[in-house]
């Protein structure tokens, strides 16, 4: 069965949604990449942990949809102030404007390593600067004394999702590094791969665009190339939403572009990469990708591919329902890949970094 961390904090998400009458509608949930990706890891059928910091304005009965999870372990401090808070504002289009209402706490490298035992796979998930490089470095230092160094055929999965890194944020409004920033930090990233880890880094492509330089004008598929070959990822995954995305990897030469799944309906994208991503590792996961004994993992070209498009329909589900409550089985989501409706490939994509305030 699956096993997988999750590191960063929980959030308040108060989602703002106007409709095409001009109505607005509130809602709040608990949220955060951890909460959406345990939450698609435990309905794909895994285990998860989550290793997290919360303030004191959050009560029980806000997180009760993970602590009465039996496939979830919830590990939190709580500290003295306010938890990690974002406002989504989505207009009659669905176009997302996203504020922080308050950044939270940070994780402490020192807190999380006794908690860490010897998982499938760690998805490292900032949301607000709680998570840093050094950090990310640190735990795995740590795994690979313990665990790796031993044991040849121990080969974690390392999620790492860009939105986190890229992030910047100028008092409530949230923008992006600079390119020279973004460098310094992913080269810094990088390191992970001498503690023998596979690497899977996913970017939406104005987040990719921005780490490479958006001068250079690259498309999402050789976004994802460069990506690869600049930092040395070993799974390289570059998202378009209802697009699709492009998959590079040291595992086969070509960029593959993955297709999304039409959806019966879309209610609310929050979520989505988060759950794109969770769902792709944890079908690598069942696929026995990352053990079959000494070297490189028998991880093929054709394996990928359906692990990604896994996470695909994974992702076209929880659009379905607002907040975190369209996620699905594996059973469900299988069969979406083998008989749901594929959007066709768009080379014509352009980035755009629209999740952010402007």
């Amino acid at each position: 069965m699956v096993q997988s961390i999750f590191l960063g904090n929980l959030v308040r998400d108060i989602i703002v949604k106007t409709t095409h009458d001009g109505k607005t509608h509130t809602n709040q949930a608990i949220g955060g990449s951890v909460a959406y990706g345990s939450l698609a890891t435990s309905f794909f059928g895994g285990n998860s942990t989550i290793i997290s910091t919360i303030g004191t304005d959050i009560t029980i009965e806000s997180i009760e949809q993970l602590t009465t999870n039996p496939k979830i372990k919830l590990i939190y401090g709580i500290k003295e102030g306010k938890t990690t808070s974002y406002r989504l504002c989505y207009d009659q289009n669905m176009h997302r404007t996203l504020t922080l209402e308050c950044s939270g706490f940070p994780l402490l490298s020192s807190d999380v390593i006794p908690n860490i035992d010897k998982p499938d796979a760690i998805f490292f998930v900032p949301i607000a600067r709680e998570i840093d490089e050094t950090f990310v470095l640190d735990v795995l230092s740590d795994l690979h004394n313990r665990h790796i160094s031993s044991s040849p055929s121990y080969r974690p999965i390392v999620a790492i999702d860009a939105q986190g890194f890229v992030r910047k944020f100028e008092g409530v409004k949230v923008t992006t590094h600079t390119t020279h920033e973004l460098i310094c930090k992913f080269q810094k990233l990088s390191e992970m791969h001498k503690y023998g880890v596979i690497s899977v880094f996913k970017a939406e492509y104005g987040e990719a665009t921005a780490i490479i330089g958006k001068d250079k004008n690259l498309s999402p598929s050789e976004c994802a190339k460069q990506l690869r070959l600049l930092y040395g990822y070993k799974i390289v995954a570059v998202t378009m939403g209802p697009m699709g995305s492009y998959l590079a990897s040291c595992f086969h030469d070509d960029v593959v572009y993955i297709p999304s799944f039409v959806p019966k309906v879309v209610m609310d994208e929050t979520g989505c990469g988060d759950t794109f991503l969770a769902c792709a590792v944890a079908e690598m996961i069942t696929l026995r990708l990352s053990s079959s004994g000494e070297g490189e993992p028998n991880i093929t070209k054709e394996k990928l591919i359906r692990a990604m498009e896994v996470g695909s329909a994974g992702a076209s589900y929880l659009v379905e329902c607002v907040g975190p409550h369209g996620f699905a089985t594996r059973e469900q989501i299988l069969d979406r890949v083998a008989n749901g409706t594929r959007c066709s490939e768009n080379v014509d994509v352009q980035f755009s970094l629209t999740d952010y305030s402007e």
